[in-house]
């Protein structure tokens, strides 16, 4: 800059008085230095000036992706639940349909009593054989156990 270029002619300037120095040369040269404080002061002042810019726009940026973190993860947990309500409604259709079917067996057993007790009378007595037969396998297999220890 025009400062710059003015200071190195004075730096010049007062280095080839150096042989033949007086109190005259002392006076620019507290000048040269008190323009070069001035110049370097300024500077520092802009760089903080910019650093404090870069440190608030980063801080923002900071701000900005944390922000878009959480929505992401906001978005997870809705689709997460969503997910978990469809799940919920397809066990309740499977639940109403075994509801249907049991309410179906229940008209046709009311419907086959109503018609004919000896057929209701053998249906239990099936049952009752199924059940003790399942009973006597359970303890059988127990005693076999049992007897093998």
């Amino acid at each position: 800059t025009m400062e710059e270029a003015t200071l190195n002619e004075a730096i010049t300037d007062l280095n080839s008085k150096t042989s033949s120095w007086s109190l005259e040369q002392d006076r620019q040269l507290l000048n040269v230095l008190r323009t070069f404080s001035t110049n370097l002061m300024t500077k520092t002042h802009n760089i903080e000036q910019k650093m404090d810019d870069l440190t608030y726009q980063t801080t923002e940026t900071k701000s900005r992706l944390h922000n878009t973190v959480n929505q992401f993860l906001m978005l997870a947990n809705t689709q997460f639940v969503e997910n978990r309500v469809y799940d919920d409604d397809e066990t309740a259709i499977d639940v109403e349909d075994d509801e249907a079917e049991a309410k179906e067996a229940e008209r046709e057993a009311a419907r086959i009593a109503q018609s004919d007790p000896a057929a209701v009378q053998a249906k239990w007595r099936t049952a009752v054989s199924c059940g003790l037969g399942a009973f006597k396998l359970k303890f059988m297999d127990d005693f076999d156990e049992e007897k093998g220890d």
